[in-house]
């Protein structure tokens, strides 16, 4: 079986823990265990409200509700990022408006993103939302992208969906804009294999959050919905075997960040890496290298192939599906330019060690 791009690790959670979880359910305490993950990554990210959710993509739909977008409404997107970011859009059958990156982290650009807010502006429009994605971890240009955005009075998502530990002037990113949401895929640098979460420092949106959440049952003794509500809530064993995980978070950030070193210094005459900016910190969570050819691109993709080690052609963009095709694109082609020359490297030894065994046959 080949070793996995980024397997999770379960390191901090032990067997007689997730006992307690389980036997604290039964005792019907499982709202006890959820409103003790909160508190504790609230602290970790300095959020005021977290909302434990059933992913970050659930957490996108119910920012997007609890900012009011609704049919008809145009949301700003980034086209370089995973389908998940945007699909919530078209949940609320509203319009997105892909915007592309800048070649510095990746990120989106704030030029393409003022071009796309002008030209609404021409015809009367505006957006109703930004989504910002800090994209493998590495924190994009907020002070640009925000302030265009509070110029033009426009609320900003963060999907910080990779970012878990990757900061901006020392500040956890998704917490910059009025909601952030964050991620514990099975893949994600800390994992409950499955779950997310919500942010936000507007007790209101997360009282709003939390009622969706929640099938919208109102506050009766018996059930009452006024509203369309979602099971969008988080296991509280899986919340338990993340907040676990909290306390280690820096050394896995520094274990990433080492390797990420070591690729840099393998690759340094045929690739590039996301630059990380001054005053930015990135998780590392996945190395994407862009390559100068794409036969070493290739090269790569076949030596991982035959230690069984997983690596990964970077996202397609939005504006190239096939779903979204006829949607409004913002840019010159750079992000389609990681797509036909970059890969997502393993966290994985295996392939570095690998790598330099064969540079020193050459």
């Amino acid at each position: 079986m080949p070793t996995p791009l980024s397997p999770p690790n379960f390191s901090g959670v032990n067997q007689g823990e997730l006992m307690d979880a389980l036997r604290n359910c039964e005792l019907g305490k499982g709202d006890e265990i959820l409103a003790q993950f909160e508190s504790d990554f609230g602290t970790l990210v300095e959020s005021k409200n977290v909302v434990a959710l059933s992913s970050a993509t659930s957490g996108l739909h119910l920012a997007l509700l609890a900012l009011g977008v609704s049919e008809g409404n145009i949301v700003m997107c980034p086209t370089f990022t995973f389908a998940a970011s945007a699909f919530p859009i078209i949940y609320q059958k509203a319009i997105p408006y892909f915007i592309d990156s800048e070649t510095e982290t990746w990120n989106m650009s704030p030029q393409y993103l003022e071009e796309a807010i002008l030209k609404l502006k021409s015809n009367g429009q505006r957006a109703k939302a930004v989504i910002i994605v800090h994209s493998y971890g590495n924190p994009a240009k907020l002070d640009e992208l925000l302030a265009i955005c509070k110029e033009n009075e426009i609320p900003v998502i963060e999907d910080a969906a990779n970012a878990l530990g990757s900061t901006y002037r020392n500040k956890q990113v998704g917490t910059f804009g009025t909601i952030g949401v964050f991620s514990f895929n099975r893949n994600k640098i800390i994992s409950g294999a499955g779950g997310g979460c919500l942010v936000t420092n507007n007790k209101n949106i997360a009282d709003r959050v939390r009622y969706l959440a929640h099938q919208a049952k109102s506050n009766t003794p018996y059930y009452h919905h006024e509203n369309i509500g979602f099971n969008y809530g988080l296991s509280p064993i899986l919340a338990e075997i993340i907040r676990l995980q909290l306390p280690s978070l820096t050394d896995r950030i520094k274990e990433r960040t080492a390797l990420r070193n070591q690729y840099q210094e393998i690759y340094k005459d045929i690739a590039i890496f996301q630059t990380q900016c001054p005053n930015t910190v990135s998780n590392n969570w996945l190395n994407a290298a862009l390559f100068d050819s794409d036969v070493h691109r290739s090269e790569i993709e076949a030596l991982s192939q035959l230690l069984k080690v997983e690596t990964r052609r970077v996202w397609n963009p939005m504006h190239l599906q096939p779903i979204f095709d006829s949607e409004q694109y913002f840019g010159n082609k750079e992000s389609e330019s990681f797509f036909e020359k970059a890969i997502c490297l393993p966290f994985s030894n295996l392939l570095v060690h690998n790598t330099l065994a064969v540079n020193e046959q050459k």
